[in-house]
């Protein structure tokens, strides 16, 4: 079963400019984006965006991952989706 995203602005854009930031799990979709490995950035650009890793940036899979507006489920962590058939997705945890 999959759930629209409602949450609050915060649950996908983190307010601190700090990278990589202060805490061990993201809790942010932004936060979560940052850590995910350069091997599955790289599958992301070529699968989701086709375009190369080079040329995609966090606030374009931000925007898809709006536009795809699904998580696996409620509670935390909460497994968002980033593309449609949620073949990518980033888990993101309680403050």
């Amino acid at each position: 079963m999959t759930y629209a995203l409602s949450f609050a602005p915060s649950f996908f854009r983190d307010k601190f400019e700090v990278h990589p930031f202060p805490w061990g799990k993201p809790r942010s979709v932004e936060q979560a984006l940052i850590q995910v490995s350069s091997e599955t950035w790289e599958q992301i650009a070529h699968r989701v965006f086709h375009c190369s890793a080079n040329l995609l940036d966090i606030e374009t899979v931000l925007q898809k991952v709006e536009e795809t507006n699904t998580c696996l489920n409620l509670d935390s962590p909460v497994e968002v989706a980033i593309d449609p058939d949620s073949e990518f997705t980033v888990l993101v945890y309680d403050a």
